[in-house]
């Protein structure tokens, strides 16, 4: 019995390991361009052992296609049809006998994805009207009333021609860049402030901490106050959490 006890424990500590890193990376990529992310998806299967039942395979693959959702709203790699064809023909088949080396090949093509989107965008800068209109949110993100048309207006630009250059150019929409840049300075805010999520929220441009929190949730997968916890400066005591 204690052999079969410490096996359970042991299976537990690496798959509860497995997750957090997931959700971790998930967060970061609020912060971090994909090009950052990629060295840490890398190395996300070593601790995974070679021989898995059923059920942690389920496990596996719903914890993997929750962050890949997640990340590829955020890089726009969800839509890439290489990624999702390997990633669902592997998600398909939780019986072969080649499932942990299909695991490798997916994490390996999600790695890659990421690297070329971080060459191919991050790496590359902003120019003419979407680098205005970057500049625009960076600068009044804080604004509960910014809008596309606002900041089309200020670039010298339609709203058409705005969004769709905004997209060719970065791969996100206007609403991805403010929220993405919205979220990342209340992840800032809940590491190194003690002010409430409520505070919090109205300090970067959302109305109430109800929106912050569904924005903060479906971007990182924690909710503002689960992240203080876990995180912020005042983490040890939970002192203000919310």
């Amino acid at each position: 019995m204690a052999v079969s006890c410490d096996s359970e424990l042991a299976d537990r500590v690496w798959f509860d390991t497995f997750v957090s890193r997931l959700q971790e990376i998930a967060g970061l990529a609020v912060d971090l361009p994909p090009r950052e992310l990629a060295p840490l998806i890398h190395g996300l299967v070593d601790d995974v052992p070679r021989s898995l039942t059923l059920q942690q395979r389920f496990a596996i693959r719903s914890a993997i296609g929750r962050a890949v959702t997640r990340i590829g709203r955020l890089d726009a790699i969800d839509a890439r049809s290489d990624v999702a064809r390997l990633f669902l023909a592997w998600a398909d088949d939780v019986t072969g006998d080649d499932w942990r080396v299909g695991l490798e090949r997916v994490v390996k093509s999600w790695a890659a994805v990421l690297e070329e989107a971080g060459t191919s965008s991050e790496g590359r800068g902003y120019n003419g009207c979407a680098g205005r209109v970057m500049r625009t949110i960076e600068a009044r993100f804080t604004d509960p009333r910014l809008t596309l048309e606002v900041v089309a207006f200020e670039s010298g630009a339609s709203v058409r021609h705005t969004a769709r250059v905004l997209k060719q150019q970065t791969g996100r929409t206007f609403l991805g860049h403010l929220h993405r840049t919205r979220i990342a300075a209340a992840r800032r805010l809940l590491r190194e402030s003690a002010a409430s999520v409520k505070e919090i929220a109205g300090a970067v441009g959302y109305v109430n901490s109800s929106e912050l929190g569904r924005h903060f949730k479906r971007l990182t997968g924690k909710t503002p106050v689960q992240f203080r916890l876990d995180h912020g400066a005042l983490a040890s005591d939970g002192r203000n959490a919310r």
